[in-house]
């Protein structure tokens, strides 16, 4: 399945211009922070996001809450870790659309270190803050100061326990250490409600593309909850009165429907989805 298996950001909303982040900022971070009814525009915008109707909407509205928040560009990433072509990376862009395009002319996703903070980390973090001494990581960051990413905020959006799906909203400013000062702490706080909609509006637009494509029935599922449960062939053909090599069979079914190589991948994925 080819969504789940590349980068496929969508179009940049018409209302973010190609050189989105070429003028700094004229103000203070902190201004915008203490402004009256600050978190409160913020939460309005986490609603309108968990029910944009499609990837264009949804770039409109990244535009729109990254700007409330103070920032002047802003990219988001929801990813499934796995090996090769079992990756799934996802992204919205609020920024110049060519820097998507080079950086994944020249970045491989392992080699984010961004990408890699936010698979590992549950807080915000300035990008000033994550040390990088690996030639082929610094290189990822030099393509983002290039795109006017000077100062630039890492806001995760964690999966819960035993899943490996995360997501990351990259906030930038042309304005170097502008992040960096008063107001940060306010921004970090409500930006965290902004990354974790966005990421589960992704999750759950790749559950409707899996449930669309692959058309797993409620036996195929209640299979993959078993693999997940760790219940082997034997178990499973117990319970459901056939032989074991016939489950066996059926699971090859479910792993060509999901593109995936066996079925301990094949129950990830649908966790890592929200299907089971």
């Amino acid at each position: 399945m080819e969504t789940l298996s590349s980068f496929d950001p969508p179009p940049v909303a018409p209302a973010v211009p190609a050189a989105a982040m070429s003028a700094p900022v004229a103000h203070l971070l902190s201004e915008t922070t203490s402004a009256p009814g600050y978190s409160d525009r913020i939460t309005a915008f986490v609603a309108q996001i968990a029910t944009a109707s499609d990837a264009v909407v949804a770039s409109q509205l990244l535009h729109q809450v990254s700007t409330a928040l103070g920032a002047e560009g802003a990219a988001f990433i929801s990813f499934i870790p796995g090996e090769g072509s079992q990756a799934s990376f996802r992204g919205l862009l609020a920024c110049d659309s060519k820097w998507c395009f080079e950086y994944k002319k020249h970045t491989a996703f392992s080699n984010d270190p961004w990408l890699e903070y936010a698979s590992l980390h549950a807080d915000p973090i300035c990008a000033s803050s994550i040390v990088v001494e690996d030639a082929t990581k610094q290189s990822a960051m030099s393509l983002a100061l290039r795109f006017g990413f000077q100062s630039v905020v890492i806001v995760p959006a964690p999966s819960s326990v035993g899943l490996s799906r995360a997501g990351m909203l990259c906030l930038g400013a042309s304005t170097p250490g502008y992040f960096e000062a008063d107001g940060y702490f306010t921004l970090s706080t409500v930006a965290r409600g902004v990354a974790m909609q966005l990421n589960a509006w992704y999750i759950a637009r790749v559950r409707e593309e899996i449930i669309s494509e692959a058309k797993l029935n409620e036996s195929e599922l209640q299979r993959l909850r078993w693999e997940r449960k760790g219940l082997n062939s034997k178990q499973m053909a117990n319970r459901l009165a056939i032989r074991a090599p016939c489950v066996d069979t059926r699971f090859q079914r479910v792993n060509v429907k999901l593109g995936v190589p066996n079925r301990r991948c094949a129950a990830q994925l649908a966790a890592e989805c929200g299907l089971i």
